[in-house]
């Protein structure tokens, strides 16, 4: 039986949104009677943000047509399964204000323990069962396993790599299982016309047209919880939810593509949208289980997460730079302090995950989207690097001296528009300092950046067969466009003795592993990163066969469109570029052999990738021990019903621990299945 000291604090997902704070004091309360509403659970439940003895618990309890007021709810706790070991039951409500969701924050939980949990409306009790695990206690030394995932567009695939998740955890021995699903974001897309496989039900507002009124974005907070319940209401997704605790962060889609603060990007330029922002805010506060102004403090790591607050804002313009360096717009401040999601965990001595958020404060990209246009390229996309350094640095470059025009490729000269502005940041300054503080003060074995975007850049090197002076940039919206602020997080890391720095990632819609360098990729190795697939969204090799014209002369870089002779039944041109470089796949290309492109690999191409599947869906699991970090990669093919079709390869890598003074390497020490091309890149396993 509880202790009287046990409690449970009840919020329903809401708690600055002006309803009440409830508390239920031990000993347990009484159970409800059955009278009320009809209700429904139709999302499930889920757990969040699990410390040694606290975890948040959700669910969204769905009343009858009809019905307009709050429905009368309780929640219970069990050591068992079977609800036998009762430790805690409270009352609350699901409040049509909130959506009728429900937040509840169970503390005083026993630390490493798995608890099964349930919400009880009248006489109608919450599908599926939910379980959830606390975190081990500060001085543990056992291994952490982290599942991470990334990307789950709706219409664009099904969530068979959920259901592969569960199943193999469900399978596995009690100690080899998840401790915690890290999703590092786009868990909805803030728009419907991304995909066909399956439909999104129109907008309760319409939503917006963009892109020759192909796509319809949300508007209102109504727009984005019907996404969310829309994404929710998946049986896979639901299943994954109950049985796993999340720490989430968002990536750009849970308010609005590419986006920078409270600027959305769909037109050339961009526009404001503080108040999308704000609704985007609250609906991701509303479905998603997080601990922000009740998490617990973590040692060298103080809490700045802050639960949703409402406030009034206006779309107003405001300036580039990164929030939190100038006199900010009142309107961009307040719809961003609405809510604060970066934070930090702890899972014994093992590990500290250290979550942040990399879209709320960072500065406009570095290069305009008109300068890119004259440039012959695309808005935050195949940029030559030393203009993206020059764009990136602003007043800084060229030792404090840049240039006050621009030549471009047609001869004209144009203002250089980044001359007089501060040096990008995708963090803003005071998130930066939390961050570096809290890796520098860590004493866990592993330091695990939860990084919602890629640090290590995917570069094409042009350069080396004449095309163009330099290597082109794939993407500027990740950390390869804002170098000046990843070089000073490397340096100050080194400079600080910090080792075993481990990122996770995802946006790309690839599988990659690979190394993270010093002096923007030309130094050594000082971290180590694993990018995920999307669990659903449609693969990048996908993306760029349907969208790069066979006459483009990008085409040869992404695609064989004849067949070429190799191990791997998959001939995925964009992989060997990553790899081997562009005369490589030149060279497949014209003798139709991936052994010809071997022959002429550049070595410098990409050096700090370690493998790149850039045709998968999936997910990862991590093993943190005290002498290195173990990566299985698993790569799903959606659509596919037989349990054993489901998964096409699974790549296993490692990377060892190292001390002060040493350097991060990752190798690849197992392929199973369907060989990946180059598949001379892991001849020797």
């Amino acid at each position: 039986m509880p202790q009287t000291t046990r409690r449970a604090f009840l919020s329903f997902g809401a708690a600055g949104l002006g309803l009440t704070l409830v508390s239920s004091l031990s000993p347990l309360a009484p159970r409800a009677s059955a009278s009320g509403p009809v209700v429904r659970f139709p999302q499930g439940v889920a757990s969040g943000d699990p410390t040694p003895t606290t975890v948040a618990l959700w669910t969204r309890a769905e009343p009858a047509e009809g019905h307009q007021g709050p429905v009368a709810l309780q929640v219970e706790v069990a050591r068992d399964a079977r609800f036998k070991d009762i430790v805690l039951r409270a009352a609350t409500e699901a409040r049509p204000e909130a959506d009728y969701t429900v937040r509840v924050i169970a503390t005083d939980l026993a630390p490493d323990r798995t608890y099964f949990y349930r919400f009880i409306a009248g006489g109608t009790v919450s599908e599926p069962l939910g379980r959830t695990r606390t975190a081990p206690a500060p001085d543990s030394d056992r291994p952490v396993r982290i599942a991470a995932v990334s990307c789950q567009n709706y219409e664009q695939g099904t969530y068979e790599s959920w259901r592969v998740l569960v199943e193999e955890d469900e399978a596995a021995a009690p100690e080899a299982r998840i401790d915690v699903v890290l999703h590092l974001g786009d868990f909805i897309y803030e728009a419907i016309g991304y995909g066909t496989a399956r439909r999104v039900p129109p907008f309760p507002s319409g939503g917006h047209a963009y892109d020759g009124g192909l796509r319809h974005h949300a508007v209102t907070l109504d727009d984005y919880r019907h996404l969310y319940r829309t994404y929710l209401s998946d049986p896979d997704l639901i299943a994954a939810r109950a049985r796993f605790p999340f720490v989430c962060t968002w990536d750009d889609h849970e308010f609005s593509n590419d986006c920078w603060q409270s600027q959305a990007t769909y037109e050339i330029g961009g526009s404001p949208a503080q108040t999308r922002r704000l609704a985007a805010n609250r609906a991701w506060f509303e479905y998603i289980p997080a601990l922000l102004s009740d998490a617990p403090a973590v040692p060298g790591a103080e809490r700045h997460a802050t639960d949703f607050a409402p406030a009034t804002v206006a779309d107003v313009p405001f300036e580039q730079a990164p929030l939190g360096s100038a006199e900010p717009e009142p309107n961009n401040a307040r719809a961003i302090g609405s809510l604060t999601i970066y934070r930090a965990f702890q899972w014994g001595r093992m590990l500290d995950l250290i979550v942040t958020d990399t879209r709320s404060y960072r500065s406009a990209h570095a290069v305009p989207d008109q300068l890119a246009i004259a440039y012959g390229a695309v808005p935050r996309g195949l940029q030559p690097l030393g203009l993206v350094s020059l764009m990136d640095a602003g007043r800084t470059a060229m030792g404090g001296q840049p240039p006050a025009e621009l030549p471009l490729p047609d001869g004209r000269r144009v203002p250089n528009p980044r001359a007089a502005a501060e040096p990008g940041s995708m963090l803003g300054t005071v998130q930066r300092d939390w961050f570096l503080s809290a890796l520098k003060t860590s004493r866990a074995v592993w330091k695990v950046w939860g990084n919602s975007v890629p640090l290590t850049p995917l570069r094409f090197d042009l350069d080396a067969v004449g095309r163009t002076p330099e290597p082109l940039a794939l993407s500027l919206d990740a950390w390869d466009g804002y170098p000046s602020e990843r070089d000073r997080i490397l340096a100050q890391l080194v400079a600080d003795g910090v080792t075993n720095v481990v990122s996770l990632t995802g946006d790309h819609h690839m599988h990659f592993a690979g190394l993270a360098l010093a002096d923007n990729y030309r130094g050594d190795p000082v971290m180590v990163e694993f990018a995920v697939a999307g669990i659903s969204s449609q693969p990048a090799q996908v993306s760029f066969h349907k969208v790069v014209p066979t006459d483009s002369p990008f085409r040869p870089l992404i695609a064989f469109d004849r067949p070429v002779a190799s191990p791997a039944p998959r001939t995925d041109a964009f992989n060997m570029a990553m790899m081997y470089g562009v005369a490589s796949v030149a060279a497949t290309a014209a003798a139709g052999s991936e052994e010809a492109g071997l022959k002429v690999r550049n070595p410098a191409q990409n050096r700090h990738l370690r493998f790149i599947d850039s045709a998968a869906n999936g997910f990862a699991v991590f093993t943190f021990a005290a002498d290195g970090v173990e990566a299985r990669y698993v790569t799903v093919t959606p659509g596919v019903p037989s349990p054993d079709a489901r998964v096409r390869r699974r790549m296993a890598l490692r990377a060892d621990a190292w001390r002060p003074g040493g350097m991060p390497q990752i190798r690849v020490t197992a392929l199973e299945g369907e060989a990946l091309f180059p598949a001379s890149a892991y001849r020797d396993l």
